[in-house]
């Protein structure tokens, strides 16, 4: 349970990193 609980941690922060990368060259692109 414990593995599940952190790999569901390190995903969402990945995700967060990710959707504010794609913002940041939205940005820079413009």
């Amino acid at each position: 349970m414990f593995m599940d609980k952190l790999a569901k941690v390190l995903l969402a922060c990945c995700g967060t990193f990710f959707i504010i990368g794609v913002i940041y060259l939205l940005f820079f692109a413009k």
